[in-house]
């Protein structure tokens, strides 16, 4: 691919990458963001990252913050695979869909689904860094 190619494509990666954070604040507690994006480790190596975010209500505070949680896919999805599949919404839905088991087992632990002390573990994680006593 040509610079302006991969420029273009990084973009796309980028703008789907905000409709995952959407998908998330617009259904709080209830549904996480997935997206693939290229990222770059402290070497310069440059990597294919499943983000999954996750906004939570703090039960006792009532306060909302989110969770970002990353993992390096590449030996799944090469990096080619993912610029390729940047080219059409199509195409990268297709992509995404097909990590759909990984996903979902994913999901179901950072949703709490038979895993509640996740959960608590991030409310108490969050309570810790935002809420400050007298």
């Amino acid at each position: 691919l040509q610079p302006d190619e991969v420029a273009m494509r990084v973009r796309f990666i980028t703008a789907q990458a905000g409709d995952a954070c959407n998908v998330m604040m617009q259904h709080q507690g209830e549904r996480v963001g997935v997206t693939l994006v290229v990222n770059r480790k402290k070497n310069g190596e440059l990597f294919v990252c499943e983000c999954i975010v996750l906004c939570l209500q703090h039960p006792a505070k009532d306060f909302a913050y989110t969770v970002g949680f990353q993992r390096d896919i590449t030996r799944e999805v090469p990096l080619r695979a993912l610029l390729a599949a940047a080219s059409c919404e199509e195409d990268y839905q297709e992509l995404l869909g097909s990590r759909g088991a990984a996903l979902e087992a994913r999901r179901a632990v950072l949703l709490g689904i038979g895993c509640q002390s996740v959960i608590e573990y991030l409310h108490q994680k969050a309570e810790d860094i935002f809420v400050q006593e007298p």
